[in-house]
């Protein structure tokens, strides 16, 4: 798996193109629509983010993965959650999580890509995995990143411009 890392700030990134571990079976959706959103249309596009904030001391992680086809007028995004699993799996960065997303988080996944500079279309996201002391706000971070980077991918290098500092 072709990982790519990269900093922002105090949080520490990982993208791929999959994290096959991270698949869950799915108990509900939940989704939101954010009308008269501005973008360009282009192609499907899958990628998974995790990220790892170290706050006291301890490394906090989580991830989070979809797939975003644009087109259209508005931004629907469809979280998928899940229950607690014994499962285990290796993220991007190497390190052990849990997959699946409870739904207790879900609402800051909508907000973190909503806030992001994704344009309209649909966004899935179907992947997650997290350690025991995951918060919504690394949550938000996670899905803010996601958006940049399948923003990036469908759009030819427009997401990650808003998270990197270009020359």
């Amino acid at each position: 798996m072709k990982t790519q890392t990269f900093d922002l700030g105090d949080v520490r990134v990982a993208v791929a193109d999959e994290a096959f571990g991270a698949r869950y079976r799915p108990v509900d959706w939940i989704s939101a629509v954010v009308a008269e959103r501005v973008g360009l249309h282009g192609d499907l596009v899958r990628a998974v983010v995790e990220v790892r904030q170290v706050v006291g001391g301890a490394a906090h992680r989580v991830l989070l993965g979809g797939a975003y086809l644009p087109g259209g007028l508005s931004l629907r995004v469809e979280v998928a959650t899940s229950r607690e699993t014994w499962r285990r799996f290796r993220g991007p960065s190497g390190r052990l999580l849990i997959p699946g997303l409870p739904p207790q988080l879900a609402d800051a996944a909508i907000g973190g890509l909503i806030g992001s500079p994704i344009g309209p279309g649909l966004v899935l996201v179907d992947r997650a995995g997290q350690d025991r002391s995951t918060s919504s706000e690394l949550v938000a971070c996670a899905a803010e990143v996601l958006g940049a980077v399948l923003t990036d991918r469908s759009h030819q290098g427009l997401g990650l411009k808003s998270f990197t500092k270009q020359p």
